[in-house]
């Protein structure tokens, strides 16, 4: 499970979800902290348990990656330091498994971390639990960039043509999102973009924009898709899969 807030530091919640969920025989339940950038994250440890089982007791094992945060529990909506009309609540998932084909799946993942010049003090907790993000234009500045180069990791490791990419990025905001779209060349129907309804669910954010995508049909079996997020003090992580 990716998330950052989870209502208590132990149990994790995915053994939370596992037990909710009677599943039994369900056993690499952890969590994964990395904020924004946890999806992407957690599937990339997936394929490698999955694309590598020789180093695992029991390979061909099928995952579930949940995506889930409750932001508001940490939001003072009368401080404007947090920035709440950005954050929300959701949650969202994925099954993911083995594949016969070989061109089908996961094929490429990239993951770099930015603390450095003070990043690391971007987006916290502060010792009251509330979330804090006080310097939004210097998150642009970081996470617009670090969204590109993880996009073109994954271009480069791939070797796919921009125009069959589908890119599901961390829904931050649109600011953030549009200045990448252009950066990166890609036309406006290429990005799937739900800020404007659910705002940004942290963890969740993409695997709820996966879902839409899938509903309204943008991904489809064989589409080329690229998942990338970037989180907090700055995690970037990024998975390219063909549906």
């Amino acid at each position: 499970v990716a998330t950052v807030t989870n209502r208590q530091r132990y149990p994790s919640c995915a053994q939370q979800v596992r037990e909710q969920l009677g599943a039994k025989n369900a056993r690499d339940c952890y969590d994964v902290s990395a904020a924004c950038a946890g999806f992407p994250v957690a599937l990339t440890d997936a394929a490698l348990r999955i694309r590598q089982p020789e180093l695992f007791t029991e390979p061909g094992r099928i995952y579930a990656i949940v995506g889930v945060e409750k932001l508001t529990n940490h939001m003072n909506f009368d401080d404007p330091d947090i920035n709440d009309p950005l954050f929300g609540d959701g949650a969202g998932a994925a099954i993911v498994g083995p594949t016969e084909d070989p061109k089908k799946g996961i094929q490429a993942a990239y993951i770099a971390t930015k603390t450095e010049n003070g990043n690391l003090g971007l987006i916290l907790e502060d010792p009251m639990q509330m979330l804090r993000m006080t310097n939004g234009p210097r998150v642009f500045r970081v996470a617009v960039p670090g969204l590109v180069e993880a996009y073109q990791a994954l271009r480069e490791k791939t070797g796919w043509y921009n125009r069959d990419i589908i890119l599901v990025p961390h829904q931050a905001n649109n600011n953030i999102i549009e200045n990448a779209r252009v950066r990166l060349e890609l036309e406006k129907e290429q990005i799937i973009n739900t800020v404007r309804k659910y705002g940004n669910p942290s963890a969740a954010s993409i695997p709820m924009a996966m879902a839409i995508g899938y509903r309204k049909q943008i991904i489809n079996p064989n589409t080329q898709v690229f998942v990338v997020g970037f989180g907090a003090s700055m995690i970037i992580a990024g998975v390219a899969f063909v549906a």
